[in-house]
């Protein structure tokens, strides 16, 4: 857990910003989904390890969570806490 506390510590995105990103991908833009990725990969990939304890199923949580995102996105209703969002995904996916 604190590997992902450091990762949204140093250089953290604010919610207003992944919210933005998610109308993006909402709306189908791969470029919002890229980005969305990149601001948030480290905090998936360390709350997938902390559960799982293997880098590559930690991995694998990782890639079907922002396919999650991709799929789910559309219907989700932003309410100013994209990460927790996000986080529930991975935690979910790994706990499966």
């Amino acid at each position: 857990m604190w590997i992902m506390l450091g990762a949204l510590a140093a250089g953290a995105p604010t919610p207003s910003e992944l919210e933005e990103l998610l109308l993006g991908v909402a709306a189908g833009d791969r470029e919002a989904l890229s980005g969305f990725y990149a601001r948030t990969r480290t905090a998936v990939y360390g709350l997938a390890l902390s559960y799982l304890r293997s880098g590559h199923d930690a991995e694998d949580v990782t890639q079907d969570t922002y396919l999650r995102v991709w799929d789910s996105a559309p219907a989700s209703r932003p309410q100013g806490k994209p990460m927790a969002w996000l986080l529930t995904i991975a935690r979910n996916l790994s706990l499966m």
